[in-house]
């Protein structure tokens, strides 16, 4: 017996002196994914592989604290990558062990990538509260850069929450320049001060631009450029180079414009930034076109098609699962199931379309290898079907959608109407998709009445006659 119990004695004296050399090895994973320049320095794929083994350590060991810092870290990586079906994933443990832990400061990231993943597919009211919880959370963080920087993010999420729930660009802009300010405050003993005003800068930027506001505009793109010089990570390049293309597009200046959305594609590509491509190739394509290079312009279109095809099914994947999983609290806070830091998707490719002239490559006539001659992209019946079942999935997938297929539409209500709102242009697109009222209710999450009344005020402000139909004078458009 004794000797038994001498060997237990022992066992525990090694698994005891065991646990702190694995928590070292978990710490020392954690800290190399977390140094300043990890991203530029690893690529995501190393980062996401050595948060996965500090991860499955970290759970093996029950090393609650490595466990916590690997799951926002594949937050982190995900939403940089806009995976967000590994948002999805990985956001309920980290809430809730952050939670248990008290947290503050990692419960707050988490909730503001948890609300970009339903603003993703679409959930604005899940989304508005859980930002307004990372709100509330961070009175708790102590260190006040750490807390600036949070808030930083969180608002400009809002900004993002503003511009695919309602298109609401005065609210995007107070937010907007709410993230700026809050980058502003960051101490300057702060090595990634810089990057942050970059950051913030080109949203505010955007939404000038798209605003129409271009000498402002110019102002903080050019400024979060400069910020940006010296700093070895240049994934916000991607969006500064995009708008300093929509400018030279607006200046008449086509080759330039398409070097610029060349050099966004390359950084688009380097970090792994699939949305911002689909944004990015109409553009280089319409940039294409304009200079007369119909080759590239169709080159760039076919890969146009191919990256929209792949986000669609991510999209859906995103918004299925979170059917299955949506908790009863959840339900009762947001019955609308709807998928852009995603402020300059919808915006910036509307702003081309109307400050810009840019045509969209599927109506255009474009030069092929094989034929000497032009060849018509005509609307396909594929893509209405895909229409059709994006209106019932996903409000703002649609609407996005809408404006892809027929890209002159607004353009054209827009010129002839200039006072029509948001709200109304989406009905105008539902109206011109021929729904009847009831499936736009349904749509919408709206009762049959509520979308009477709306389209009595649209006859309204089009000055229908009463004895002319609603939906034969928007099909003329």
């Amino acid at each position: 017996m004794k000797f038994f119990g001498l060997l237990f004695s022992f066992t525990i004296m090694i698994v005891n002196a065991k646990s702190p050399f694995q928590r070292k090895q978990i710490d020392s994973i954690i800290n190399i994914t977390n140094k300043r320049n990890a991203y530029s320095d690893l690529g995501d794929k190393e980062m996401l592989r050595l948060a996965t083994e500090a991860y499955y350590l970290s759970k093996e060991e029950g090393y609650d604290k490595g466990r916590l810092e690997s799951l926002i870290k594949f937050l982190e990586i995900y939403f940089n990558t806009n995976n967000i079906n590994g948002v999805s994933d990985k956001s309920e443990e980290t809430i809730v062990l952050a939670k248990k832990m008290d947290d503050h400061y990692i419960l707050s990231r988490a909730l503001r990538y948890n609300a970009w993943m339903y603003i993703k597919i679409g959930k604005y009211n899940l989304a508005r509260c859980k930002l307004e919880e990372a709100t509330r959370v961070c009175s708790g963080i102590v260190d006040s850069d750490k807390r600036n920087k949070i808030l930083m993010n969180i608002n400009s999420t809002m900004a993002s929450y503003y511009e695919a729930s309602a298109s609401d660009t005065e609210s995007m802009l107070l937010y907007a320049f709410n993230a700026y300010r809050y980058a502003a405050a960051i101490k300057n003993s702060n090595p990634d001060k810089r990057k942050y005003l970059s950051a913030t800068a080109t949203v505010v930027g955007h939404i000038l631009l798209y605003k129409g506001d271009l000498k402002r505009a110019k102002i903080y793109i050019l400024n979060a450029e400069q910020n940006l010089i010296n700093d070895p990570d240049k994934a916000t390049l991607v969006k500064i180079y995009k708008a300093l293309g929509i400018i030279a597009m607006k200046e008449r200046e086509y080759i330039r414009a398409a070097d610029y959305y060349k050099k966004a594609v390359f950084f688009a590509k380097k970090y792994n930034q699939n949305d911002e491509l689909k944004n990015i190739y109409p553009m280089l394509s319409a940039a294409y076109e304009a200079s007369d290079d119909y080759k590239n312009a169709l080159n760039i279109y076919n890969q146009y098609k191919r990256i929209t095809d792949s986000l669609t099914f991510e999209t859906r994947k995103v918004i299925n699962k979170t059917k299955d999983i949506q908790s009863k609290k959840d339900e009762n806070l947001d019955s609308f199931d709807y998928s852009i830091f995603g402020i300059c998707l919808a915006m910036l490719m509307l702003y081309s379309k109307r400050k810009t002239g840019i045509k969209n490559p599927r109506k255009t006539k474009i030069i092929t290898e094989s034929k000497g001659e032009p060849e018509v992209f005509h609307t396909k019946t594929e893509q209405l079907n895909q229409l059709t079942e994006l209106a019932i999935e996903n409000e703002q997938a649609f609407y996005t959608m809408f404006q892809e297929i027929y890209p002159h539409f607004i353009e054209n209500m827009l010129a002839k109407y200039p006072k029509l709102s948001t709200a109304d242009l989406r009905l105008c697109a539902y109206l011109k998709m021929n729904f009847d009222t009831k499936q736009i209710a349904s749509f919408t999450n709206s009762t049959i009445r509520s979308v009477d009344a709306k389209k009595y005020r649209l006859r309204k402000k089009l000055d229908i006659k009463p004895d002319e139909e609603l939906y034969s004078f928007i099909a003329i458009f």
